[in-house]
């Protein structure tokens, strides 16, 4: 929160809590450590190339698909820039920068091209999906899947 804040850029977690808070609350089937590294890269690339004054919403809910169990899905929308409709499919590819239109400053010439594949190798191999398209607000949307313990773990 406090580096958000210092680059200017207000969250909103409301729908996580909500869903967070519901009872059972969902259970994510998976690596704890190997997930942080996910989310953690995703606040890291709304930081980097969020404009300030700008905004991370990060949302949450459960579907159900028939025959296939439960699924949480994460959503991450942040405001300008985006990345350009044509560029989309390509930004989990390794060593993929889309630089025109995710730079922050003058001279930042973004990361390594890495986190965003490294996202996806992690959150394919936990079964899940993950998936980027035009955000409402002007960014970028992340869509991040990931399959659900059918029973809570308080209730094995």
């Amino acid at each position: 929160q406090a580096r958000l804040d210092n680059a200017g850029i207000a969250l909103d977690t409301s729908a996580v809590d909500a869903c967070a808070g519901s009872h059972p609350p969902p259970v994510v089937r998976g690596d704890p450590a190997q997930l942080h590294r996910v989310y953690l890269n995703l606040l890291e690339n709304s930081l980097r190339y969020t404009e300030t004054g700008g905004r991370l919403c990060i949302a949450a809910r459960t579907e159900r698909k028939a025959g296939n169990g439960a699924w949480l899905v994460l959503q991450w929308d942040d405001t300008a820039p985006g990345v350009p409709a044509p560029e989309l499919p390509r930004v989990f590819d390794r060593l993929y920068r889309a630089e025109a239109s995710r730079t922050r400053a003058a001279g930042d010439t973004g990361g390594s091209g890495l986190g965003l594949a490294i996202c996806r190798a992690i959150v394919q191999a936990h079964g899940g999906r993950i998936t980027a398209e035009a955000s409402p607000l002007g960014g970028l949307r992340i869509l991040l899947t990931l399959p659900l313990l059918e029973t809570p773990i308080h209730e094995r």
